[in-house]
């Protein structure tokens, strides 16, 4: 939970400072053209969402190099793993009481044997298995920082509905909405480099001149010079604006 509000927290104030930089830039370089206004607002908006995306860094933990040396077992090599075997061979040999004696006539070992404990018989048990009462365990108090991540998620959904919304209904203003000719869109959409021509239509449902789902929408009633209105619109579709 608490990386959950670190990242959180990083993406906020990294955002923020690139949108305060992007607001100033265009208050004070009144020059700047609009399409180069509408990229920095884009990249401003782009380091929010990718400030939750971005991997903080992850600490890998180093044992120290006296540490590696001690838990190093000794190397020990192949003289003095041979005498260390020879010696335990010893240990393992059983000692006689009769050597052999001088002369040819063989003896034979008497090997010692320590007596052999009698075996102790354990009286049987009974053991009665306990039957642990399971305790009701208490409710954890949410936290602060939990909070903090419902009520983000919750601003996150609320608006995520909110412009799915919209777009529903804008897309059905689009589909109700009738289309019309204008003669000068043609040439107005060969000086903006557009190789199709946009479709244009007239909606009683608007009070002004938009663009939505690549339809240049018109109000119901003449608002003017339609040209410059053309010309306004087809602008917003070269650079893609969305709508």
């Amino acid at each position: 939970m608490n990386e959950t509000i670190t990242v959180l927290g990083r993406a906020s104030i990294q955002g923020g400072i690139a949108l305060l930089v992007v607001y100033l830039l265009c208050r004070v370089l009144h020059r700047l053209s609009p399409d180069l206004r509408c990229w920095l607002w884009r990249a401003a908006y782009g380091k929010c969402l990718a400030g939750l995306f971005v991997a903080a860094s992850v600490a890998v933990p180093v044992l120290p190099r006296a540490a590696l040396v001690q838990a190093t077992p000794p190397i020990r090599t192949m003289r003095e793993t041979a005498t260390v075997s020879r010696v335990d061979e010893k240990e393992r040999t059983p000692r006689s009481v009769a050597e052999r004696p001088a002369g040819n006539s063989p003896a034979i070992p008497v090997v010692e044997s320590a007596p052999v404990p009698p075996l102790a018989v354990a009286a049987p048990t009974t053991t009665t298995p306990a039957v642990a009462a399971a305790a009701p365990l208490p409710l954890a108090k949410p936290s602060w920082q939990s909070c903090l991540v419902l009520v983000y998620a919750l601003g996150v959904a609320a608006g995520v509905t909110r412009f799915a919304v919209a777009a529903f209904h804008t897309r059905q203003l689009v589909r109700r909405a009738v289309s019309i000719e204008h003669p000068a869109l043609a040439e107005l959409s060969r000086r903006f480099g557009r190789k199709n021509i946009p479709r244009l239509a007239r909606s009683a449902e608007v009070g002004s001149p938009l663009l939505a789902f690549g339809t240049i929408l018109l109000p119901g009633e003449s608002a003017g010079d339609e040209s410059l209105i053309l010309a306004h619109e087809l602008a917003h579709l070269r650079r893609g604006d969305l709508a």
